[in-house]
């Protein structure tokens, strides 16, 4: 946490981040330094300074007899891997991209962009590659960097003015609920419920609204961004980003663009846009952290196969043969405000209970069948069955709305069966 940047938030209500009765946090969507301080806060309340070794890089992780654990030739009990999924920032080599001749950065040094001031007479142009949280951060940090009042920005492409343009390769869920601006006036915390909702939130701007389930990947918090979007003071393009020039961005394939399309859906045959660009911001995520120093043998189904890697884990955090490790927050594939009350929460609170009781554990046999049932998708029929033990009534829509989808290349998905 301490390696992102100062401005970074949380993208969902603090209320899902109470892993601990102590937890307070003054904001709604507290910044990067209050949430340190409050984990520093229960750190020491435990004495925990004491039992903690920082600067110490963990390069071996095997199992023992007895469910106990060699890390680094030293003998524990249990193992929790909270690596996180951020691992060195994620540049696509993307063709041309040495020719561009302005600044570059990544959405993690966003806090290096440099506004000029005034802006150069021909105005200042800042491209975002990328849809998700860290694109709509890099945004909303512009923002906030140009004046703090709501939907007052010196923004469109006219001389002396921002020019913001997002370039989204997928559409993902943007709903309602932060902002920095927003926040102080209090504003409400709104989820979506997918098709009411897409004419809803996403009001002359269909084209933008994305056309998987709600739960099929990880959303994004903030009212200000889909607003500006709708009055077209910022630019949103979906579409394929083909090569760099020297100041500017190919995009190709271009299903829909807020400038020209704002009140039409998104089209299946695209079209080709240039984007001038000043600076590029490159949020498009990091590379997933090495798992390098787990013995393999974790991942090992009963035939030696390596059956059993993140995220095809029990409940996705714990190895079906060794309960007494747990990864939390890392092995996820897509989620929705799962870090604080279910990863630190809820399922460390397991591993304690796998650790203290052993009668409590799953079996390797329980705890693989659950993954291996899961590995195929469920029709909501079958999920309806399974958790409510009874058969659909003829017309009747399933009771279950979500579910991990393990029959796909990259593993688990968080979806709605039907």
């Amino acid at each position: 946490m301490c390696s992102v940047n100062k401005t970074s938030s949380l993208q969902f209500h603090s209320i899902f981040y109470r892993f601990h009765p102590t937890v307070r946090f003054k904001e709604a969507y507290p910044h990067r330094d209050h949430l340190l301080r409050e984990l520093k806060r229960v750190w020491r309340s435990y004495d925990l300074p004491k039992r903690t070794r920082f600067n110490t890089k963990v390069t071996s992780v095997k199992p023992k007899q007895d469910y106990k654990w060699d890390v680094n030739g030293e003998e524990f009990d249990g193992v929790i891997v909270a690596i996180g999924t951020c691992g060195p920032p994620n540049i696509p080599p993307f063709k041309g991209l040495d020719r561009f001749k302005h600044e570059k950065y990544h959405s993690s040094e966003m806090e290096k962009i440099d506004i000029p001031e005034p802006p150069p007479p021909g105005g200042f142009k800042i491209v975002v590659l990328g849809s998700g949280a860290s694109a709509v951060e890099v945004v909303d940090f512009v923002l906030e960097l140009l004046v703090s009042s709501f939907l007052l920005y010196p923004l469109l492409d006219s001389p002396g003015k921002i020019d913001i343009t997002t370039v989204a390769r997928h559409d993902k869920w943007i709903f309602t609920g932060k902002s920095s601006s927003l926040e102080k006036k209090g504003a409400s915390f709104d989820i979506p419920r997918n098709d009411p909702n897409r004419s809803f939130l996403y009001k002359n701007r269909q084209g933008m609204a994305p056309t998987k389930p709600f739960y099929a990947s990880t959303p994004c918090l903030n009212s200000r961004f889909l607003e500006l979007v709708r009055r077209n003071k910022i630019r949103y393009i979906r579409g394929h980003v083909s090569e760099f020039d020297e100041d500017s961005v190919r995009i190709t394939n271009v299903e829909w663009d807020s400038r020209t399309m704002l009140r039409q859906p998104a089209t299946v045959n695209g079209t080709e846009v240039k984007v001038p660009a000043d600076v590029v911001v490159f949020a498009t995520g990091f590379k997933r952290p090495d798992w390098g120093f787990v013995d393999p043998v974790v991942w090992k189904d009963e035939k030696g196969r390596e059956s059993f890697k993140p995220p095809n884990l029990f409940l996705t955090t714990f190895p079906p043969a060794y309960p007494t490790m747990v990864c939390i927050n890392d092995t996820y594939i897509n989620a929705v405000a799962t870090a604080g009350h279910f990863h630190i929460g809820l399922l460390t609170g397991l591993l304690v209970m796998f650790i203290l009781d052993p009668s409590t554990r799953p079996t390797y046999a329980e705890a693989s069948t659950w993954v291996n049932q899961n590995r195929a998708k469920l029709s909501a029929a079958e999920a309806s069955k399974r958790e409510y033990d009874r058969e659909l009534l003829e017309g009747e829509r399933p009771s279950v709305y979500g579910g991990y989808d393990r029959s796909v290349e990259e593993g688990l998905r968080f979806c709605e069966y039907y």
